[in-house]
């Protein structure tokens, strides 16, 4: 599949600092890359209430997080990479 990172993505990544975060992105990135469709990509998830949006979770020791996503046809365009909690207050999901 095509990938495409908006800026507000990087933007969210750079205010996270932590190694092992980095490492399962780049390792999710390469999963993107790979795929042929979404339902190829490990922990990525159809979102309740949308056709096309999707979220991916990554476990970080004890934190969690969520890259938020949309999949039009063979293209991936990841949006944020936010907390878990930061996504359940203020995402319906």
């Amino acid at each position: 599949m095509e990938l495409n990172i908006k800026n507000s993505f990087f933007r969210d990544w750079d205010n996270i600092d932590n190694k092992g975060l980095n490492r399962a992105v780049e390792l999710i990135v390469q999963q993107v890359k790979k795929a042929n469709m979404p339902s190829d990509v490990h922990r990525m998830k159809k979102l309740k209430g949308y056709t096309n949006k999707y979220k991916i979770e990554i476990r970080v020791h004890t934190k969690i997080y969520w890259i938020l996503c949309e999949s039009l046809g063979n293209k991936v365009m990841f949006y944020r990479l936010k907390s878990e909690d930061w996504c359940k207050k203020n995402l319906k999901y």
